[in-house]
């Protein structure tokens, strides 16, 4: 297994571990800075228009699971998106470079490479360029 599908397998087990998606991000309230990010009920993904009252009956949608949270004089909701966010993109674009990956195997299969330790040039691009790009990330074990 090469380094990058090494990786592509941790973060893949990364995101299976994760609170289950999408997730959704919300601005309590109009006094207090800060933010929630997490699953919501009905799923959401995105800003939630309505802040959180725990006081209230569940509206829907609302954040049902917290993952994270952050509150100070300063907050950078541009985070909080972000967060959010990567519940669903991650795993999408682990999806599409293992997809890459495959074809790039299948093309030098057909090609009769793989029996002779060889590669087409352009896959050895793509496979390089996925390499490169993964290089210095960190991925837990």
């Amino acid at each position: 297994m090469s380094d990058a599908s090494t990786k592509l397998s941790r973060l893949r087990a990364v995101c299976d571990a994760a609170t289950e998606g999408p997730w959704a991000w919300v601005q309590p309230g109009q006094k207090e800075n800060g933010f929630v990010v997490g699953a919501a009920y009905p799923p959401h993904s995105g800003l939630l228009e309505e802040p959180i009252d725990e006081d209230d009956e569940l509206e829907y949608p609302e954040i049902v699971d917290d993952v994270c949270e952050q509150w100070g004089a300063t907050v950078n909701y541009g985070d909080a998106e972000f967060i959010a966010l990567s519940r669903t993109a991650l795993p999408a674009l682990v999806d599409a470079l293992e997809r890459v990956l495959g074809h790039c195997a299948l093309v030098n299969a057909a090609e009769g490479c793989t029996a002779h330790g060889t590669q087409v040039p352009w896959v050895a691009n793509i496979r390089a360029i996925i390499a490169a790009a993964l290089e210095n990330l960190e991925v837990p074990e």
